[in-house]
């Protein structure tokens, strides 16, 4: 499952599709979700593989023209219905893996003008919403055994991104990364002991145009506790893997160019790739 941008946009908010391949990626391709009243985001498998969730309207700049809705629809793209409605704008839903719930967040006023943020629980069964957050959080996914929700917060204390992970109820909130600068994009290896993000002390610099009021960090440089440091390029985007039970990364790989350098987590030295 891709999401494709096409040429040309509406009020400021691109216009996206989404498009199935075959495993092997590049062969088999069928695009089966293309409205261009708005963009079709974030696609997420039922554990069956029947069906596929995700958000549909305006997003970025454009959000509040037509506020987006969490959306379902048949593998072939058929049957496509929403599950939200109105006011707040919704998006980026992720399956659990029992099929009896969709989390995903909310960002904008609702119908009666109050501001909402955070992540939402819905039960698929009566449709009834749960509020499990209600901070700057986004990018939700269930663990493969379900019994955590992995995110994205930007904090208020210090406007970083971080990821978290939390109980699928909205206890037991973790934070588990703690540098200055972005992390985020977040998702869990099928095993469900690691965590695979990006990283940067840059902002991410390819999303920067899509942005309006939504914080990107420009520029950050990046301390190691004993005193290391290095100033991250402006096209550096690191990536990182970490054990889902740990608050530190296993490692992290930072990508420049045509080299990668691997750092250990203890020490941040360099080591050989």
């Amino acid at each position: 499952m891709t999401t494709d941008l096409l040429r040309g946009e509406t009020g400021n908010n691109p216009h996206v599709s989404l498009s199935t391949w075959n495993a092997d990626g590049y062969t088999g391709r069928k695009r089966i979700f293309s409205d261009w009243e708005g963009s079709a985001m974030m696609a997420s498998w039922s554990p069956d593989g029947k069906q596929l969730v995700f958000g549909f309207g305006t997003f970025f700049g454009g959000r509040n023209q037509r506020p987006a809705q969490i959306m379902t629809m048949n593998a072939d793209g058929s049957n496509a219905k929403a599950l939200t409605a109105g006011a707040p704008n919704a998006g980026f839903p992720d399956w659990s893996p029992d099929g009896k719930s969709i989390v995903y967040r909310v960002w904008g006023y609702d119908d009666k003008r109050v501001e909402q943020r955070g992540l939402r629980l819905m039960n698929l069964g009566d449709r009834s919403i749960k509020v499990l957050t209600s901070e700057w959080d986004n990018f939700p996914f269930f663990s493969p055994a379900g019994d955590r929700i992995l995110f994205t917060r930007q904090k208020a204390s210090d406007k970083d991104f971080d990821i978290f992970t939390m109980k699928p109820d909205g206890t037991d909130v973790k934070q588990l990364t703690t540098w200055p600068g972005t992390d985020g994009h977040a998702t869990w290896t099928p095993d469900g002991k690691q965590i695979l993000h990006m990283g940067t002390r840059s902002g991410f610099k390819d999303e920067a145009p899509m942005y309006d009021n939504s914080p990107q960090p420009l520029r950050a440089d990046f301390h190691h506790e004993c005193g290391r440091h290095a100033h991250a390029a402006a096209h550096r985007q690191p990536v990182g893997r970490f054990d889902a039970d740990l608050r530190a990364p296993a490692e992290l790989i930072a990508l420049e160019g045509n080299w990668q350098v691997k750092f250990a987590a203890s020490s941040m030295l360099p080591v050989p790739v």
